[in-house]
């Protein structure tokens, strides 16, 4: 999809990079600089995604299934997508988010091993063919990030990915 009003910018990394913060500063770096941004995260960022994330995150739902996962990752995104990003790129906003369809990528298809092709596939329905302008990679090694986060784990994170080399895409 093209829209050439409002710029779609993402940041992925892994937990604890940094990307939220990263994030918020691009948002008022460019509120400050007379452009108007807004700030959305994956998964939530709307009603309906916030239920979404919910489930995806709950610590007790340990039988959810690979691709019902992937799923939910994708219809979050496509109701965040549908509802907030691409209206506010269309007013000429800048849509500033904290993880998009790269995470799934990594997560589902490195992590969980789910066909790569399906999900990107997926991921291009789900977002209207939407693509970033611009994806910031926040590269942390993994002790430093996990030293940064004091919260219990969710339960992807509980979760023990092997990740797969080939999956992994640089961005």
């Amino acid at each position: 999809m093209s829209i050439s009003k409002g710029k779609l910018i993402t940041f992925e990394g892994i937990d604890g990079s940094g990307k939220s913060t990263q994030a918020k500063r691009l948002v008022d770096y460019l509120n400050k600089s007379k452009e108007t941004a807004i700030f959305v995260r994956e998964p939530g960022g709307t009603t309906i995604s916030e239920e979404i994330r919910d489930i995806l995150l709950n610590r007790h739902l340990e039988d959810i299934n690979d691709r019902t996962e992937a799923l939910l990752m994708t219809g979050s995104r496509s109701q965040l997508t549908h509802e907030i990003i691409i209206p506010n790129l269309n007013k000429g906003l800048h849509v500033i988010a904290d993880r998009y369809s790269d995470s799934t990528l990594a997560y589902q298809g490195g992590g969980r091993q789910i066909d790569l092709d399906w999900l990107i596939d997926l991921n291009k329905f789900a977002t209207y063919n939407l693509d970033p302008n611009i994806t910031f990679f926040i590269d942390v090694i993994p002790e430093e990030a996990f030293n940064r986060k004091n919260k219990e784990k969710d339960r992807i994170e509980m979760a023990e990915l092997n990740f797969k080399i080939e999956f992994a895409i640089p961005i």
